[in-house]
């Protein structure tokens, strides 16, 4: 039956789906994994084209097939004193992501409007999803 899908321009995954039938995989032109670095597993992420490490305020890590650092993209961290509950911080830097790759194809940008995105998230109480308008969009 899944010869019966179109072929997806882009699949990602989340670090918690591990699960994720691999076969999945051969339905998209390019596949992304997002994960932390204590959910980071080599083997894994050797079946997508891109790995996205992200790990709280370091710098996050695009990492090929072979799993070699092709980039890294830092930004300037909320000050401590401005993050009321990161919950939802990794949900809103996915759902970003996907947005902004899908409008711009251009995956620097799209971290970095996610990474805007999960700054304002986590300066909010409880799971919050920033509107369109909050995030520094560049298009």
């Amino acid at each position: 039956k899944e010869k019966n899908f179109k072929k997806l321009k882009f699949l990602v995954v989340d670090s918690r789906y591990r699960s994720i039938n691999l076969n999945y995989l051969n339905l998209a032109r390019k596949t992304f994994w997002r994960c932390t670095g204590e959910e980071y597993q080599k083997e894994f992420a050797t079946n997508f084209d891109y790995t996205i490490w992200t790990d709280a305020e370091k710098p996050i890590k695009i990492l090929d097939k072979n799993q070699n650092t092709i980039d890294t993209v830092s930004f300037l961290a909320v000050k401590k004193d401005l993050v009321l509950d990161t919950c939802g911080a990794g949900d809103t830097f996915l759902s970003g992501l996907v947005f902004n790759y899908l409008d711009t194809y251009n995956i620097d940008q799209a971290i970095k409007f996610a990474m805007q995105a999960a700054a304002i998230t986590v300066q909010h109480r409880g799971v919050y999803a920033p509107k369109i308008e909050e995030v520094a969009y560049e298009t």
